[in-house]
């Protein structure tokens, strides 16, 4: 038999949660009542929120999410696409913030094999820049370190 009238519980669960929805709207930095969106969330949300706790000095917590970005962003093959060469730069800026150079060094290669003439504007991830941080971090120095600043320029 159907009810044809909601108990008081249930009339006032209902309030509730269109209270929390309609504060979660108005106050968007206000953390979600609702169930977690974690793992939803596309390549490029997780690019900004990554890249918002790398420019705010939270670095260890920015990690994992551009990571996962990264992941995200792989072709159905396991490669890469020109969409991630923004991913490939900041996951090299945040592990050398964290002291892991030869970690920082493996990504901005990887952005040299999707842009090797810096044809991509900056604005998508491209540009030099790449090239000038290799220069710096070459292991080798001397002549790998010059001919790194070449192709910069």
């Amino acid at each position: 038999m159907a009810k044809s009238k909601p108990s008081q519980r249930e009339k006032g669960g209902r309030e509730k949660r269109r209270k929390v929805r309609s504060l979660d709207r108005v106050l968007p930095d206000r953390p979600s009542s609702r169930k977690s969106t974690a793992g939803k969330e596309s390549a490029e949300e997780l690019l900004a929120k990554a890249s918002a706790l790398f420019q705010t000095s939270q670095t260890d917590e920015a990690l994992p999410i551009a990571k996962r970005s990264l992941k995200l962003s792989q072709s159905d093959d396991g490669g890469f696409t020109l969409k991630v060469l923004p991913t490939l730069n900041l996951l090299a800026e945040i592990n050398l913030e964290l002291g892991d150079a030869h970690e920082a060094r493996e990504y901005f290669l990887q952005a040299c094999m999707l842009d090797p003439n810096a044809v991509v504007p900056e604005s998508q991830g491209g540009g030099v820049e790449k090239f000038l941080w290799l220069a710096q971090l070459s292991e080798e120095g001397g002549q790998d370190s010059v001919s790194w600043f070449d192709k910069a320029i």
